[in-house]
């Protein structure tokens, strides 16, 4: 075994840089992804382990080994993602590192991320210039501080100005949104009078034109 320091972010804050954290949660899934913008590294460099604890592990790890963050590249930055079940989700390193504490409840009724303190990670990283915190869920919304929300994502815009607000969202996972096609699917007589309605204006429309069509024959 390799002692390594694990300091999130060391990898990529040696320039100017901006971060999206986002975490998508399905049923007991919470999907987390860190994409990172104007950074140009080796992928083999992006090794971060998924236990937020953990500073020691063997020194020939790639991303995607097991205990690791996968990673992939793109010609401007990079991203690291991994899958969590709930129980392991509330270890994970990206979860638990710019706050003094994150709270995560699932359960039958409801869901909640809630963070405790301020955003600590930019005195420790001068380099970071903004973090945007993306939560997308299609389970009912109870409350949350969000910033801005867009359709299922609810969304927090950090920097220097504003460390302290934290953020916090909660949700009924008794139901789900439902977008309209999702709410005319789950309403199948509602599409056959769409339907019809449809077929229908179609049908008068067809013999409009051909009136108007015989009458002009007629001139």
């Amino acid at each position: 075994m390799k002692k390594r320091i694990l300091l999130l972010f060391c990898l990529f804050l040696v320039t100017g840089c901006n971060a999206t954290y986002n975490l998508e949660i399905e049923d007991d899934e919470f999907k987390e992804k860190l994409e990172v913008d104007s950074v140009v590294t080796n992928i083999n460099n992006l090794i971060l382990p998924l236990v937020y604890d953990v500073d020691e592990y063997d020194a020939d790890v790639k991303p995607g080994s097991e205990g690791f963050y996968d990673a992939s590249m793109n010609d401007n930055g990079f991203s690291l993602f991994h899958t969590f079940k709930y129980r392991e989700f509330l270890s994970s390193t990206m979860l638990n590192s710019c706050y003094d504490k994150v709270d995560v409840k699932y359960n039958k009724n409801n869901i909640y991320v809630s963070t405790v303190g301020s955003f600590s990670c930019f005195e420790r990283y001068d380099d970071l210039h903004s973090l945007t915190v993306k939560i997308s869920s299609k389970y009912k919304l109870v409350a949350s501080n969000a910033d801005k929300i867009d359709g299922f994502d609810y969304i927090w815009y950090i920097d220097n100005n504003n460390l302290d607000k934290g953020i916090y969202v909660e949700f009924d996972t008794t139901g789900k949104k439902k977008d309209i096609m999702g709410w005319l699917n789950d309403n199948g007589i509602l599409v056959f009078i769409f339907q019809f309605v449809l077929i229908l204006l179609l049908a008068l429309f067809m013999l409009f034109m051909k009136k108007k069509n015989d009458e002009d024959e007629m001139f």
